[in-house]
Protein backbone atom coordinates (compact mmCIF):
# COMPACT_ATOMS: atom_id res chain seq x y z
CA UNK A 1 0.00 0.00 0.00
CA UNK A 2 1.18 3.48 -0.82
CA UNK A 3 -0.08 6.85 0.36
CA UNK A 4 0.60 9.96 -1.69
CA UNK A 5 -0.99 13.37 -2.05
CA UNK A 6 -2.44 15.48 -4.80
CA UNK A 7 -3.68 19.03 -4.96
CA UNK A 8 -4.12 21.25 -1.91
CA UNK A 9 -6.93 23.74 -2.47
CA UNK A 10 -7.83 26.74 -0.29
CA UNK A 11 -11.15 26.86 1.50
CA UNK A 12 -12.33 30.51 1.47
CA UNK A 13 -14.73 30.05 4.41
CA UNK A 14 -11.91 30.56 6.92
CA UNK A 15 -11.14 34.12 8.08
CA UNK A 16 -8.48 34.03 10.81
CA UNK A 17 -6.73 30.96 9.47
CA UNK A 18 -6.10 29.50 6.06
CA UNK A 19 -8.40 26.57 5.48
CA UNK A 20 -7.32 23.99 2.98
CA UNK A 21 -8.41 20.68 1.52
CA UNK A 22 -5.60 18.26 0.71
CA UNK A 23 -6.31 15.38 -1.66
CA UNK A 24 -4.76 12.16 -0.39
CA UNK A 25 -4.52 9.02 -2.52
CA UNK A 26 -4.27 5.55 -0.99
CA UNK A 27 -2.99 3.09 -3.58
CA UNK A 28 -3.48 -0.58 -2.76
CA UNK A 29 -1.53 -3.11 -4.82
CA UNK A 30 -1.15 -6.87 -4.73
CA UNK A 31 -0.14 -9.96 -6.67
CA UNK A 32 -2.13 -13.19 -6.80
CA UNK A 33 -2.64 -16.43 -8.65
CA UNK A 34 -5.84 -15.32 -10.38
CA UNK A 35 -8.17 -12.36 -10.90
CA UNK A 36 -10.57 -13.40 -8.15
CA UNK A 37 -7.79 -13.61 -5.54
CA UNK A 38 -6.41 -10.21 -6.54
CA UNK A 39 -9.84 -8.52 -6.43
CA UNK A 40 -10.59 -10.06 -3.04
CA UNK A 41 -7.24 -8.86 -1.65
CA UNK A 42 -7.71 -5.36 -3.11
CA UNK A 43 -11.12 -5.04 -1.48
CA UNK A 44 -9.68 -6.13 1.86
CA UNK A 45 -6.83 -3.61 1.58
CA UNK A 46 -9.39 -0.92 0.73
CA UNK A 47 -11.49 -1.93 3.75
CA UNK A 48 -8.50 -1.86 6.10
CA UNK A 49 -7.29 1.55 4.88
CA UNK A 50 -10.82 2.92 5.28
CA UNK A 51 -11.01 1.61 8.85
CA UNK A 52 -7.61 3.13 9.68
CA UNK A 53 -8.45 6.57 8.27
CA UNK A 54 -11.91 6.74 9.82
CA UNK A 55 -10.78 5.51 13.25
CA UNK A 56 -9.63 9.07 13.99
CA UNK A 57 -10.97 11.53 11.41
CA UNK A 58 -8.57 14.28 12.54
CA UNK A 59 -5.68 11.83 12.09
CA UNK A 60 -4.40 12.67 15.56
CA UNK A 61 -3.30 16.11 14.36
CA UNK A 62 -4.52 19.30 16.05
CA UNK A 63 -4.73 21.25 12.78
CA UNK A 64 -6.81 18.64 10.89
CA UNK A 65 -10.54 19.35 10.96
CA UNK A 66 -11.85 16.23 9.24
CA UNK A 67 -11.08 13.48 6.75
CA UNK A 68 -13.65 12.74 4.06
CA UNK A 69 -13.98 9.80 1.67
CA UNK A 70 -13.71 10.98 -1.93
CA UNK A 71 -14.38 7.83 -3.95
CA UNK A 72 -12.38 5.11 -5.63
CA UNK A 73 -11.22 4.24 -9.12
CA UNK A 74 -12.00 0.92 -10.73
CA UNK A 75 -9.42 -1.78 -9.96
CA UNK A 76 -6.60 -2.01 -12.48
CA UNK A 77 -5.61 -5.60 -13.32
CA UNK A 78 -2.75 -6.94 -15.41
CA UNK A 79 -1.67 -10.50 -16.17
CA UNK A 80 2.10 -10.90 -16.05
CA UNK A 81 3.80 -14.00 -14.63
CA UNK A 82 1.06 -13.68 -12.04
CA UNK A 83 -2.05 -11.53 -11.86
CA UNK A 84 -1.32 -8.05 -10.46
CA UNK A 85 -3.73 -5.37 -9.43
CA UNK A 86 -4.08 -1.95 -7.90
CA UNK A 87 -6.93 0.10 -6.50
CA UNK A 88 -6.78 3.81 -5.66
CA UNK A 89 -9.07 5.51 -3.15
CA UNK A 90 -9.29 9.27 -2.75
CA UNK A 91 -9.61 11.13 0.53
CA UNK A 92 -9.85 14.80 1.33
CA UNK A 93 -8.13 16.04 4.48
CA UNK A 94 -9.55 19.37 5.66
CA UNK A 95 -7.13 21.38 7.76
CA UNK A 96 -6.25 24.87 8.97
CA UNK A 97 -2.94 26.67 9.04
CA UNK A 98 -1.82 29.95 10.56
CA UNK A 99 -1.98 32.89 8.13
CA UNK A 100 1.59 34.04 8.83
CA UNK A 101 3.25 30.60 9.20
CA UNK A 102 1.92 27.56 7.30
CA UNK A 103 3.82 25.00 9.40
Amino acid sequence: MSVTYGSDNPDPRHVRTIGSALDVLVICACVGDNESDVLTTLLELRRQSHIALMADSDLGLSFVINTLYGGAEAPQLQKLDQMTGSLTTRWQVLYEMNISDPE
